[in-house]
């Protein structure tokens, strides 16, 4: 009897040791990133994230520390999952937010090499946007990347369709090397997408108990 009572006891338990690991090894990877040890700290956050597979606030973190190392595709992914799981609220607002600054940047490095994929890429990066702002009307910076990846839309898609029209004026395939001058005049004034990191750029540990 006492032994089948010790055992039911650790397993109720468990949920409430594995919350707290998981918190621990956030605010370790907290540390390591502060002391530049970044890959460290992606490393203490995958840990978080296996421990708590359905914590919003691990897959946020380490989306942002992959977002930091310029891994946009795996960042875009983590976000995306930590808005799925917190479905709304602020967290799910910032997350949406991110995943939108995830495509935006990624369009922008296929704008000469892919203009179908950075178009598709900026379509994506639009609706995360829209999402944040339908999640939270006063995340303002969501609000300026959408007008920011509106223009590039609007860039790419007219790109599009004269590289469509010259295709088939030449005989030769659509989509060239991508926009040409206008889009570097964009890409100078507004190349860099707002993050919803905090003002001294460390890792943004989400303020929630999980």
């Amino acid at each position: 009897m006492t032994a089948h009572w010790l055992l039911l006891f650790s397993v109720a338990l468990a949920p409430v040791l594995l919350a707290g690991q998981a918190q621990s090894l956030v605010a370790q990877g907290n540390a390591a990133w502060r002391a530049k040890q970044h890959e460290e700290a992606i490393l203490l956050y995958q840990k978080a994230v296996v421990l708590r597979p359905k914590s919003a606030e691990a897959a946020y973190n380490l989306g942002t520390a992959l977002y930091r190392l310029y891994d946009y595709a795996r960042a875009l992914d983590e976000f995306e999952h930590a808005a799925r799981l917190a479905r709304k609220g602020r967290v799910a607002a910032l997350a949406r937010h991110n995943a939108g600054n995830c495509a935006f940047q990624q369009s922008l490095t296929l704008v000469r090499s892919d203009a179908r994929g950075a178009l598709k890429l900026m379509e994506h990066a639009l609706e995360s946007f829209l999402d944040a702002v339908r999640l939270d009307a006063g995340l303002a910076d969501a609000v300026h990347n959408a007008e920011v990846a509106r223009k590039w839309l609007k860039l790419l898609e007219q790109q599009a369709a004269q590289s469509q029209n010259q295709a088939a004026a030449d005989g030769k395939p659509e989509f060239g090397d991508g926009p040409g001058s206008s889009a570097q005049d964009i890409l100078g004034l507004e190349r860099m997408s707002r993050f919803s990191g905090n003002a001294k750029g460390r890792i943004p540990a989400v303020d929630k108990d999980w």
